[in-house]
């Protein structure tokens, strides 16, 4: 009898521990990060990481809480052009009951924008290359990690970031042309804060533009 109620113990115990790690899996496996992309993008989100894990687009995945800060970005560029800037939009996904509040958006920037237009050094040559190994990584930094955290309390979101979207929003090239939002504009000297659309990404016709800048941010770092 003794030896029979042991047994049932065991087996509560270890019922226990099953449905509380089944639980706590189902939590963890319920982020995601999506990436969303252009029709004419010129380069390309190839693959994404949290920390030494590869993660799928669309996929649920298994993460610390932290684990915003282990996200990295791997970006192919086989366009023929070297990118001189380029800008990552972050859009933070709002927590149930609040699906119709905008999300939150933050810009990851490497290079100098205004100098990529004037043809300046930018602090960013990636090269174009079919070549996997020649892929910028990008990963986000402690700086940018800490403001991202800092505005996400400041919007009241949960402490656990369950949704992330990922898409590339501006490239500059090293021939002084410019990606924006599925659009093509050049530097315009008399006015750097308009740049000239051109038609397509050999030129073409030129017309004076707005950039498309209505995007729901926090924070503006240009």
């Amino acid at each position: 009898m003794k030896k029979q109620v042991i047994v049932a113990l065991t087996l509560l115990i270890a019922a226990m521990f099953f449905v509380a790690s089944v639980n706590l899996q189902s939590q963890k496996e319920s982020l995601v990060v999506e990436v969303l992309s252009f029709f004419n993008e010129p380069i390309k989100i190839d693959s994404l990481k949290i920390g030494n894990l590869a993660v799928q687009s669309g996929e649920k995945f298994v993460a610390t809480e932290d684990w915003l800060k282990e996200l990295s970005v791997n970006i192919k560029n086989s366009f023929g052009k070297t990118v001189t800037y380029i800008d990552v939009g972050v859009f933070v996904g709002r927590p149930k009951g609040q699906e119709e509040v905008p999300m939150f958006h933050y810009s990851i920037l490497r290079g100098s924008k205004i100098n990529a237009l004037k043809w300046i050094n930018s602090g960013l040559e990636f090269k174009s290359s079919d070549s996997i190994e020649s892929n910028l990584n990008i990963a986000i930094s402690d700086k940018e990690y800490k403001e991202i955290q800092e505005s996400l309390n400041q919007l009241n979101y949960p402490s656990k970031i369950e949704k992330l979207q990922i898409q590339i929003e501006e490239v500059v090239f090293d021939d002084g042309t410019m990606w924006s939002s599925g659009s093509w504009y050049k530097y315009n000297p008399d006015d750097p804060k308009n740049p000239i659309r051109i038609n397509g990404n050999k030129g073409g016709e030129n017309e004076i533009a707005t950039l498309p800048y209505n995007r729901t941010s926090v924070l503006s770092r240009n």
